[in-house]
């Protein structure tokens, strides 16, 4: 009798720019697009935003993302933060 063999995916990282991307040329952001984030985010893959924006104009998004954890990166690069459970609601 032979063990089950076990497969596990490996776990991806996913960086996401926000405008044009993630929201469209509007700053909508749509059902289908909201629902691809959170099956990456519960698929175990690491989601980052990366934005021209800043941390400001950013978190409004990473709200609307249901995004608790990770990180996102601000300013065209020049500000990295870390986004940890509960602090952005």
């Amino acid at each position: 009798m032979h063990d089950p063999v076990v497969v596990v995916a490996p776990r991806l990282l996913v960086a996401l720019d926000l405008d044009g991307t993630t929201v469209n040329h509007s700053g909508e952001l749509s059902p289908a697009v909201a629902a691809a984030v959170t099956d990456v985010v519960s698929s175990g893959h690491l989601l980052i935003i990366s934005t021209g924006r800043s941390v400001v104009a950013t978190m409004p998004l990473v709200r609307a993302l249901g995004l608790g954890a990770g990180y996102a990166v601000c300013s065209n690069g020049a500000v990295t933060i870390r986004l940890a459970p509960g602090t952005t609601s």
